[in-house]
């Protein structure tokens, strides 16, 4: 039997406690105030980050050759060390009360808030690579069999650990948006639950950008104006957070600012997309003749849940990676890994017991074993799945 304590004191210069709005759980329990966790006849234990709604989930292990009490502390790193960088999320253990003697056992999450900083200002969008998510707001279930959750972390979480592409999907009911993916409610609006975070987030990093594309999702409902005017109505007393150009803009002209990305009809707010542009199920060009705004999509997202099926979703995704590497730099390459057809998102990504893995694993391996290129913007659902790597592989390849 091994007693696991939180430390009394917090002495260590190598590392610090959560920063507000995170929390813990081991084994289920609440972590600050935890003291005598037991551990039998197991040496893993198992460790939940929670950002408000969103749980990022992670193990770590640690041997013993006898059994003692030990000291646990969980925290985030002030300096780079074990391989790991300044501000990584980490597990490690000591001796009580206070791990004078410290160790480090396991990198929990890497998130890179200020990422954006080390960007060069006269990049253009289309020029580096950004992680990005599809569905952005889809955490809830659907019903009847529908499988419609696409990610696990909450849209604060998101961005704090890197994701800078937004796939933000709205149903125009009362002359509001309501967050949807189809038919089914996401349990949160878009002023409160999607603006407010963002710019928030951009108040606290003002060095980054957010790309966000809108698109219009499900019926519209009792409205007295158009889609557009109810987002011009999200933007008043916010304008200068927005940028509404029709052109891939430079990093210096939208840092501290959210970049519209219009995937509805009817409008003139920033880079076209609109529904008569963006081909269903296929890889395609949008603005061809517009250098300066040109979009070069790849959204197949009809997929089998079979190897063939798997297989074949990954060459389009490869497909694509291998052009941006090789392409033009002011084409914007947005590249989906993410698919469905009644198929569960989670098994795309993640590749359930299928020989070669789902999409998240095969892109880590690809990013792992090729150089560093442009790639585009890659959106991904389950973006944390296999232990968080995703996000820095993508922003390291920059």
């Amino acid at each position: 039997m091994t007693a696991i304590y939180d430390c009394e004191t917090r002495k260590q210069s190598w590392w610090e406690p959560m920063p507000t709005g995170f929390n813990a759980k081991v084994n289920g329990c609440d972590w600050e105030r935890q003291q005598g966790l037991s551990i039998a006849n197991s040496n893993r234990y198992y460790i939940e980050l929670k950002s408000g709604k969103s749980e990022v989930k992670a193990t770590a292990e640690i041997k013993f050759d006898h059994e003692k009490n030990i000291c646990l502390f969980i925290g985030r790193l002030r300096e780079a060390r074990h391989g790991r960088r300044a501000g990584d999320f980490i597990v490690g253990y000591g001796n009580p009360p206070n791990c004078d003697d410290g160790q480090y056992v396991s990198s929990l999450w890497s998130p890179r808030p200020d990422w954006m900083k080390d960007i060069d200002d006269n990049k253009k969008l289309s020029e580096f690579n950004i992680p990005g998510t599809h569905d952005t707001c889809a955490l809830a279930p659907g019903n009847q069999g529908w499988p419609v959750k696409c990610q696990t972390l909450d849209l604060r979480a998101q961005l704090y650990a890197g994701v800078r592409f937004l796939d933000i999907r709205c149903r125009h009911i009362e002359d509001v948006f309501a967050i949807h993916h189809g038919a089914f409610y996401q349990d949160i609006n878009f002023g409160k639950g999607v603006r407010n975070v963002c710019i928030e987030f951009l108040k606290e990093h003002p060095e980054e950008t957010i790309i966000m594309s809108i698109k219009e999702e499900y019926n519209a409902t009792d409205n007295t104006r158009s889609f557009q005017d109810t987002l011009k109505w999200y933007m008043e007393g916010n304008r200068d957070y927005w940028y509404l150009g029709g052109t891939t803009p430079k990093l210096k002209d939208v840092r501290g600012k959210i970049v519209i990305i219009r995937r509805y009809g009817n409008g003139n707010l920033g880079i076209s997309a609109s529904p008569s542009l963006w081909k269903d199920n296929e890889t395609f060009t949008i603005n061809d003749d517009h250098p300066s705004k040109k979009l070069r999509v790849q959204d197949c997202y009809f997929v089998w849940y079979t190897q063939p099926g798997m297989d074949g979703k990954w060459d389009k995704i490869c497909s694509l990676l291998n052009e941006a590497e090789r392409g033009d730099p002011n084409v914007w390459f947005l590249n989906f890994t993410s698919g469905s057809s009644r198929t569960n998102p989670c098994d795309v990504a993640n590749g359930g017991g299928l020989k070669y893995g789902g999409m998240n694993t095969r892109l880590q391996k690809y990013l792992e074993n090729n150089a560093k290129a442009r790639y585009g913007t890659i959106i991904m659902d389950f973006v944390e799945y296999d232990g968080h790597k995703l996000i820095p592989l993508i922003v390291d390849n920059n």
